[in-house]
């Protein structure tokens, strides 16, 4: 672990910015492959129809999961772009990583990353759904309506940039190791293909994850409520939930 940890330090200090983009596209299409590929060969039975609320049928639009898979190309792409953005600024002394935490800090980080992620999504969904915003940015997202585990990257570039920033946000105000933000970014995966899973097409064994996707399957099918993804007492505090119909 500490021969990677070496390699992972010089890697981000010394090689040049191809390299760090190339690692990122590498390590996100991987994570992505094994998360939300094999949510929807593992988990979700195929979803082409479901009732709204009010008895509307909606249905997953032809050509729909294409279009998701072009915007996750292009989001990594985006989040790549960022790599090295916050690369330059680690070369720089703007922001730090402590390269020397033991993985024992883990227990403490990974929950405070996680609070992070989901207050700074809720901040920024909040946003998006201003009127310019939604109507130029966030609506490419909200195209799919019956959502799928490729929705999770199914971004506008503005929003995929906009979104990516959790991690350099998250290094101004404290230098958290490698590790943590390696797994900032598969905890954050997770929870984004959980969520978009179509909660009523998900297969047995899977019915632990169905309070979560439906939480914001709503919010795909309504637009104007439940914002927060999984701390859903931000909606409460801030006005975000209506109630059931």
């Amino acid at each position: 672990m500490d021969a990677l940890r070496e390699w992972l330090s010089a890697q981000a200090m010394q090689a040049p910015f191809w390299v760090v983009i190339a690692a990122t596209i590498a390590w996100f299409a991987l994570i992505y492959t094994l998360i939300a590929g094999g949510a929807q060969a593992l988990a979700v039975r195929q979803a082409v129809e479901t009732k709204a609320p009010g008895g509307r049928v909606q249905r997953m639009r032809p050509g729909q999961k294409r279009e998701e898979l072009w915007l996750s190309v292009l989001a990594i792409l985006i989040f790549a772009a960022q790599a090295a953005g916050l690369v330059w600024l680690l070369r720089h002394g703007w922001l730090a990583i402590d390269w020397q935490r033991s993985l024992w800090h883990l227990l403490w980080e990974l929950p405070l990353l996680y609070l992070w992620n989901d207050l700074h999504f809720f901040v920024i969904h909040r946003a998006l759904h201003w009127k310019p915003l939604y109507r130029h940015v966030h609506i490419w997202h909200h195209r799919s309506v019956i959502t799928t585990p490729f929705s999770a990257y199914s971004f506008h570039p503005v929003e995929s940039f906009l979104l990516g920033s959790v991690m350099p946000l998250a290094l101004i105000f404290h230098a958290f190791s490698p590790w943590a933000l390696l797994g900032l970014t598969v905890m954050s995966l997770l929870l984004n293909v959980a969520g978009h899973l179509p909660h009523e097409h998900i297969r047995n064994g899977f019915g632990l994850l169905r309070p979560h996707s439906a939480y914001h399957n709503r919010h795909h099918r309504e637009f104007h409520t439940h914002y927060a993804f999984s701390l859903v007492w931000l909606d409460r505090w801030f006005g975000g939930t209506k109630s059931e119909k």
